[in-house]
């Protein structure tokens, strides 16, 4: 870690290195979010758990997004250092 790098490269570094934990964090949201709709579909029409249903569907829903966007960055990351233009 060199004294020229920003904060922002240091911390993609280090979300970068678990690359691969953010894939088996974004398979568990994607079935998490499959269960909760399956969930908002066959259970039963009650205002209190139907609150807490869509709570948990923000909650899990920002950790997808999250994820999917720290992988997305990654990529480009990659493909930068490889020499690959990416379209935006």
């Amino acid at each position: 870690m060199s004294e020229s790098e920003s904060f922002a490269d240091r911390f993609w570094n280090v979300v970068c290195a678990y690359q691969s934990l953010l894939f088996v964090l974004l398979g568990v949201e994607a079935v998490l979010l499959v269960l909760l709709g399956f969930s908002a579909w066959v259970g039963p029409p009650n205002p209190a758990s139907n609150a807490i249903l869509v709570l948990d569907v923000v909650v899990v829903g920002l950790g997808f997004v999250g994820s999917a966007y720290a992988l997305f960055r990654c990529r480009r990351r990659q493909a930068a250092r490889r020499g690959y233009e990416l379209d935006p």
